[in-house]
């Protein structure tokens, strides 16, 4: 499912990619580090729900659902929403890797 998952990026096929994120949902291991992987695949297009990030959307005013809610729906739903205010200004990021840099930063200058 893995490879199915990155073929599926690689290729930008939506439908496989929530089909394979919801699939390996349901295996032990795989919770928010599938978004991981489609952010190493594909930075500029996907954001990693690391706890970095989560905790920086947080702060953003943008909220990241519970685990348990966890599935592509809602995945996509949220990128959505980053992207959007990614391109209207409400972010000062313009672009997720820089979204994920100061996520890192926000976090580690916090402890």
């Amino acid at each position: 499912m893995l490879w199915d998952l990155l073929e599926y990026t690689v290729n930008d096929k939506k439908e496989g990619i929530k089909k394979c994120f919801d699939n390996l949902l349901k295996h032990s291991g795989f919770k928010w580090n599938i978004s991981m992987c489609l952010y190493w695949v594909k930075p500029n297009e996907y954001i990693s729900l690391d706890t970095n990030n989560r905790e920086y959307l947080n702060a953003k005013g943008i909220s990241v659902f519970d685990e348990k809610e966890l599935s592509a729906d809602n995945y996509f739903k949220l990128l959505e929403e980053v992207k959007e205010k990614m391109g209207n200004g409400q972010l000062e990021e313009k672009d997720i890797p820089s979204f994920s840099y100061n996520a890192w930063r926000y976090y580690n200058l916090k402890k």
